[in-house]
């Protein structure tokens, strides 16, 4: 059984850079970039709620933590839909 978190990894959250244009280019700070800059921030939350995991001793706290994880996870995804239709 897969359980809900076992599609986030370090290495997928890792991989998703966000580009953003350069500082003399952000003067405005435009909605949709705000909206990466929060996805990408949630992606770092998600990363390091899943290294304290790994260092749990109790089970039910790593499986706790793990969904947390997931969720932050599948809330930089909803960010980062809201950023593509601005």
């Amino acid at each position: 059984m897969s359980s809900p978190t076992a599609a986030l990894s370090q290495a997928s959250v890792a991989e998703r850079p966000v580009a953003l244009p350069p500082e003399s280019e952000r003067s405005g700070d435009r909605p949709d970039i705000q909206l990466l800059l929060l996805a990408n921030n949630l992606r770092a939350r998600a990363v390091e709620i899943l290294a304290k995991a790994e260092i749990m001793d109790e089970a039910r706290a790593r499986v706790t933590m793990r969904e947390v994880a997931s969720r932050y996870e599948t809330l930089a995804q909803r960010v980062e839909h809201g950023a593509d239709e601005t």
